[in-house]
Formats: C-alpha cells, sequence, structure tokens
C-alpha cells in the first residue's frame, strides 16, 4: 500500500490487538507491555506506516485538555561539542538563530540545537534519540569554515529536512539562502549612483566558495553592464591580508570596493581619504560591523523561512531526501553608513 494508506486499524489488524493499543503503543505509552509496543512498531514499520505529526499532535492536545495549535520540537543540528553555542561565534548566524526560534515559537513548535558531535557515522544513535523525543523536523546548521566536506548520516526516510546557505553540501536537501548574486548587482548600483566607477569585489576564495560563488557571479553580471574602462576584476585571495589587498589594489585602482572585511583601516595605510577618494561596503552588514555601508542579510528573515519551509513539509507528512531540491531566495537590503559617499 502507498505511503499514507497505512491506518491503525491496518496495524491492529496485522500485530493481532485492538486499535487502542496500537495507538497506545505507538506513543511509548509505559502501560502497554514493552514487548507488546515493540511488536506493535515493527509491524507499523514492516508496512511502511507515517504517522502525521500534527494529527498526531492535535489528538494529544485533546486528550490532554490543551488548547488547539501544534506543539513539537524541531531539531537544530550542528556540529559544535556545545549545540547551544554553535551560533556565537557569526553574527550572522546569531540572527539566523534568533529568527528560527521566534518563527519556531510562532508556529507551534520549540526548536531544540542538538550537537551531532561524538556519535556514530552511520547516525543510528542520533537517529534513535531523535525518534524516542517525537522529533521528525531536522533543520541542519550552517558548518563552519573548512568544515563543508562532512555528511550527517541518518535514516532520512523517518525525517523531514532543511537547511540554509551552501555550506552544508550534502545530503542535498531544500534551504533558503540570501541571494548573494543580486545583493553584488544591488550594492553595485547603489555606489555608481555614489558617483563610484570602478567598483571591485574582495573576497578570499573560501568565502566566495561557501556562496556557491553567487557573489563572484553577481560581480561579473554587474562589470557586463559596465564600459571597458570602468571594469575591476575581482580579487580573490588566499587570505584576507593586507599584502593581498594592496597588491590587488594596485593592479586594479578601484574606487569602490564590496567586501567581508573592515577595510577603512587598510585605505588609510595607503593613504586614501574614505569615502572622498575610495569608498567601501560590506556584504553582511550588522550591527557588529559598526557604521559602515553594506547589505544586510536579513538573516533573522532567513531563519524564519527555513522554519517555514520545514513546518511545510511536516504538514504534508513528506519525508526523506528530496528527488528535486529546492532553494528559496531571501534578498538583503542596502543600509547607509559612512564607507561611502552620499547619494546625489
Amino acid at each position: 500500500m502507498p505511503d499514507g494508506s497505512i491506518t491503525l486499524q491496518d496495524i491492529a489488524d496485522a500485530a493481532g490487538v485492538s486499535r487502542a493499543t496500537v495507538s497506545r503503543a505507538l506513543r511509548a505509552d509505559p502501560l502497554i507491555p514493552a514487548a507488546t509496543r515493540e511488536r506493535v512498531a515493527q509491524v507499523a514499520e514492516r508496512l511502511g506506516y507515517r504517522a502525521n505529526p500534527l494529527v498526531s499532535a492535535l489528538m494529544t492536545q485533546m486528550r490532554e485538555g490543551k488548547a488547539a495549535g501544534f506543539s513539537g520540537t524541531l531539531a537544530l543540528i550542528s556540529q559544535d561539542e556545545d549545540p547551544r553555542r554553535w551560533h556565537r561565534s557569526v553574527p550572522a548566524w546569531r540572527h539566523f538563530h534568533e529568527g528560527a526560534s521566534a518563527r519556531a515559537e510562532a508556529r507551534g513548535f520549540k526548536l531544540e540545537p542538538i550537537s551531532a558531535a561524538g556519535f556514530d557515522s552511520g547516525g543510528r544513535r542520533l537517529g534513535k534519540i531523535l525518534e524516542a523525543r517525537g522529533i521528525s523536523g531536522v533543520l541542519l546548521a550552517p558548518r563552519p569554515a573548512g568544515q563543508t566536506s562532512g555528511e550527517l548520516v541518518l535514516d532520512w526516510d523517518r525525517f523531514s529536512v532543511a537547511t540554509t546557505g551552501h555550506s552544508v553540501r550534502r545530503p542535498a536537501v531544500h534551504r533558503v539562502c540570501h541571494h548573494g548574486a543580486h545583493a553584488v548587482l544591488a550594492a553595485t548600483e547603489q555606489l555608481r549612483r555614489r558617483g563610484y566607477r570602478r567598483v571591485g569585489l574582495f573576497l578570499t576564495r573560501a568565502q566566495n566558495e561557501r556562496t556557491d560563488r553567487h557573489w563572484l557571479a553577481g560581480h561579473f553580471l554587474a562589470q557586463e553592464a559596465l564600459p571597458s574602462e570602468a571594469r575591476v576584476k575581482p580579487g580573490l585571495v588566499a587570505r584576507t591580508t593586507f599584502d593581498e589587498f594592496e597588491r590587488w589594489f594596485r593592479a586594479e585602482r578601484p574606487d569602490a570596493i564590496l567586501a567581508l572585511a573592515d577595510l577603512g583601516e587598510w585605505l588609510q595605510r595607503l593613504g586614501l581619504r574614505c569615502p572622498e577618494q575610495v569608498g567601501w561596503a560590506h556584504l553582511n552588514r550588522t550591527e557588529e560591523t559598526g557604521n559602515c555601508a553594506g547589505i544586510d542579510q536579513l538573516s533573522d528573515v532567513v531563519g524564519a523561512a527555513t522554519v517555514d519551509l520545514l513546518v511545510a513539509q511536516l504538514q504534508r507528512n513528506e519525508r526523506g531526501l528530496p528527488a528535486h531540491p529546492l532553494m528559496q531566495l531571501v534578498e538583503g537590503r542596502w543600509v547607509e553608513g559612512a564607507s561611502v559617499r552620499r547619494a546625489s
């Protein structure tokens, strides 16, 4: 029988128990003998039964006299030893976590940070812990720089899953990302409105890879629309150092720069006045980056959208890795700052 057509009565008939016993066994009711719970679980698995978590939760709330509305737990899985600190090192991740937590609460869920560190590589023990806690929705946290090659292994047929950004490359799942290419196009337009003519892009190769090259794609699209004398080759370097920056700057002579670093001090070392002679804008502008201009990636909005993407799968009772992963893009917004001239 196809997924979703197996009922509790089908399981009861196959296991030789009542429908009520099946319902209580699948909820791990301690009043049902352990042997019966195990037999019912094995029959349910053999028949391919998949419970709808929204219906299950609603019935539980009705039995307990709670107000209508689903409440459950979503796992936010990271590789950090302390899962509650996974987002502390990157301001944008903190904003993502805040947005995701707020949206989960608004949708009736609790977002629970869980570490995958220390579990077996096959994911069996972690999967059993998630199932024992009634968790069927998994949000994969972005990976730190240099940790994009690993893969979390679970029995994905039992879970709905989503992630954010491009750092989680395997497994291939639905994701919500900042629209990096459009951010570079929009920032370039803002800088040219302020009289800058040669807009450059300065990034490390690793930073470019973490966006699946979307920033570089946006730069090439922006440059293609400019006259040849205004075009600037991107500065893709191994490390963000002054020597690398100076070498690229003297070769390309940009008068405005998009980057993921504070360039004010380096421009001063080169004897340049900022923003009069050379302006710069941050591609991930937050309150922690100071009073510079740049693109606010709206990471809290990305976090909320990622939770919505995950909850939608739960509502449709969709489990497993998608045959055709979807990507939703969230546009950032330009923020004024002292690192560029005022628009004319």
